[in-house]
């Protein structure tokens, strides 16, 4: 589960209700919250309607790590 999923949640909303006060589509915040935020300016745009701050919703660890490493 995303830090953007547990803090919509959290805040009693649907997906339905977080697209419309971001003006997107509830498919485009779906896949947001199975990828994870990883930019910074993606992660204003959900802080400033969730109230929170941007680094609560930033998944930098999302990528998957070389394994050739």
């Amino acid at each position: 589960m995303s830090r953007l999923h547990e803090i919509r949640k959290s805040r009693n909303l649907r997906i339905t209700e977080l697209a419309q006060r971001l003006n997107k589509s509830p498919q485009a915040v779906w896949q947001q919250e199975n990828r994870g935020i990883s930019k910074i300016n993606t992660a204003e745009q959900y802080a400033a309607v969730l109230e929170c701050s941007p680094f609560d919703i930033l998944e930098l660890n999302n990528h998957k790590e070389n394994d050739n490493a």
